[in-house]
This record gives C-alpha cells, structure tokens and sequence, in this order.
C-alpha cells in the first residue's frame, strides 16, 4: 500500500484543486456569457458592431474554456498515474477465486452498498440507489444517521455544542454502556478554552468557570481532573513543563480531534446497536490489509511449486488492526487445532473446553466416560455443550 498511497495523496490534493478551479472557471463562463447576452440585446449596434463583438466573445470563450480542458487533462493525468500505480503493484497478480463465492448474494451486496451511502450522509443518492436497487427504505434509520453526520462535521470544525448536548441527552444509556464520551467532550471543550486564553485574562477564568461547573458531574474521572485543573496555570505559557504543554496541544491535535470523532461514532451506533463503521469499509479495510501478504505467499507457493489445501484457514497470519477483530478465535487445548464450524469448541461439565474432534477421540465417540484432560472431574460426550464465539 505505501507504494500506492503517494500517488492517490496527488490526485486527491489535485482534485480539490480541480474542483476550486473548474468551478471558478465555469462561474466566469457563465458570467461572460450572460454580460455579452445582456450587452447584445440591450443596444442598437449596426451589424458590423455586433459581429465584432462576438469575434471577441468567441476569443474570450475559446481561452476560458482551454483553461478549463487543460485543469481537466491535469486531473486525469493523476487520476492515470494512480492506475498505472495500481498495475505496477498488483498487475502481475494471478490470484485464483471462487467465481460462486457472491452468488445468490446480490442483495446482501446491494443492502451494504445502500447502507454506506446512509452513513456517509449521502441520503439523496442512498434513496435513489435504494429505488432502482429494489430496497426498502429506513426513513427512521435515515434520520438517525443523518444525525450522527450532522454531528460529526460539527466535531470536524471544533463545534462540539451539538455532541455535548446530544451526550447530556443520552447520558443515562451512555453510562449503561460505561462510555467516557460525555466527559471527553467536556474535557476538550475545557482545553478549547484554555487554548484561548492567556495569563490572568477573562478567558482563563471563563476556561476555570467551566470545568467548575461540568467536572463535578465526574467524580471517577478525578485523576485525570486533577492534572486537567493545573494545566490552567500554564495557559498561554511557551515554558510550561513538557506534561501540559503535550495537555494544552490536545486542543488543536487533529490526531485527538480525530479520536474523538472516531469515540462518538461507536458510541452514537453501539446505541443503535450498530457497528462504528459501515460494513461496506470495514470489509474493504481488510481485504486490502490482506491482499499484499496473500498475494506474497500465493508467488512463494508456486515458486516452490507447493500447494494450500486446507479450506477455511490460510497458512501465515494476516495482521488486523483491533478494531476489525470481530471474533474470538479458540485453540483446543489437547489437539492444538484452531475451532472451526466443523470441529467447534465443546465445553464439559467442569468449565473446562477441547475442541468437538478431541471430545469424540477421548470419549471413543461418547461410548465411556471418561475424565477431563484438565481436572478428575468424570463426564461424557452428552454433557458437553457447544461453544458460540
């Protein structure tokens, strides 16, 4: 990925550039084109007069619009270059796949489409998608999520009034849920104000006022109030100790800024009871996270002429972020083998769980008692009840 990432940084600092300038250039069009209407139609010019006019219109056209064409040829040239980037890391790749992996699928595939569109905001498109798709629209679903992006483009411009009221409205079902989200809206809003303010001015005691009046709602939060609390000292300070100097840069971090969009997204959706991301990113997260290192051991295997034939199981491990391991995974403590669906973990009488394969072999397939591997404690196949992870 970091192969391809430069080239899709260019195009798209390219296309915000591309999108400033188109736009302006086709406004002057626009506003050529009307001036020169208006000029023609409301005087009396002779025919000559009129003719030499729009010989100069077509010249002002002619050049506004080679602007325009060569803004357009330089975004896609960048648009090319992410290609060829693309071909050049992943062009040679002779991945095998399943064509039937999708198949009789289309509306699970249709469904997370529709429902990303909904997350990121884009309602009218969502709709009309939903439309031609066949889907059954959520309006109340829709006004929810239209909701949670109203309030993170909020946080997204260091507005966090809509967030800190929706959390006081929500403060009962977020402590349900022991978030930490009310207090770390308050506490950036507390740095906010620090920010603002300089030594002994009226902002530091509007700063000191606040934290007053909301941090007393948190009494469990007190070692963290407490270094919060002395930071005022130092506000607007550039010799303040290195410990509240990195405290106070919290209020213009986009790295915390981003952090808190991120922990009032989960929030907000494990209270719909939702995941934080759309399905839709989520499984285009990790396939690109895995794909260069399947892709690796795929060359690897035919160079050596070797050949995978486990079903359900790769052969190296594929790194995932925490945040995108959605399920545990069991290793029978006899066996050593990784639980499958076919082989699912069974837990006996004792608490103490082996793999179903293990179960049957010690058990000589549930035909004696037998002891567990782990404890004196006698059972038999019929106790053991499967594990769901």
């Amino acid at each position: 990925m970091d192969a391809i990432a430069p080239e899709f940084d260019k195009f798209v600092a390219r296309h915000h550039a591309y999108v400033d300038e188109t736009s302006a250039g086709l406004d002057g069009l626009i506003a050529t084109l009307r001036a020169a209407r208006d000029q023609l139609a409301g005087t009396d010019q002779d025919a000559g007069a009129k003719k030499a006019a729009l010989a100069m219109l077509s010249l002002d056209v002619k050049g506004q619009t080679s602007k325009i064409m060569d803004t357009t040829k330089d975004i896609s040239s960048a648009l090319a270059k992410c290609g060829k980037a693309i071909d050049k890391k992943f062009g040679t790749a002779d991945l095998e796949w399943n064509p039937q992996a999708f198949e009789g699928k289309d509306h699970l595939i249709r469904q997370l489409i529709g429902e990303h569109f909904i997350r990121e905001g884009k309602f009218e498109l969502a709709s009309t998608f939903q439309k031609e798709s066949g889907l059954s629209a959520a309006p109340a679903k829709n006004s929810q999520f239209q909701e949670l992006n109203d309030i993170i483009e909020s946080i997204r411009h260091h507005d966090l009034g809509p967030a800190i009221e929706w959390a006081e409205s929500k403060r009962f079902e977020l402590n349900r849920i022991d978030s930490t989200l009310q207090f770390d809206l308050h506490k950036q809003r507390y740095l906010q104000l620090l920010a603002d303010a300089g030594p002994r001015s009226p902002g530091l005691m509007a700063a000191i006022e606040y934290a007053r009046k909301y941090f007393s709602q948190f009494p469990a939060c007190i070692r963290e109030i407490q270094p919060l609390m002395l930071a005022a000292i130092y506000a607007g300070q550039p010799t303040a100790p290195a410990t509240y100097r990195t405290l106070l840069a919290r209020a213009t971090s986009p790295t915390a800024w981003s952090n808190l969009e991120r922990q009032f997204a989960r929030d907000f959706c494990s209270l719909l009871g939702l995941s934080p991301d759309a399905p839709l990113y989520t499984a285009i997260t990790v396939g690109t996270t895995a794909l260069p290192i399947i892709m690796k051991m795929s060359t690897i295997m035919k160079e050596k002429r070797n050949e995978w034939t486990a079903s359900n199981e790769l052969p190296v491990e594929v790194p995932l972020a925490p945040r995108h391991q959605f399920h545990s995974v069991f290793a029978c403590p006899v066996s050593r083998e990784q639980g499958t669906d076919l082989n699912p973990p069974m837990m006996l009488p004792c608490g103490h769980t082996i793999c179903n394969e293990s179960l049957k072999r010690i058990s000589k397939n549930g035909s004696i008692r037998f002891k567990c591997p782990y404890c004196p404690q006698d059972t038999t196949m019929a106790q053991a009840l499967r594990v769901y992870l």
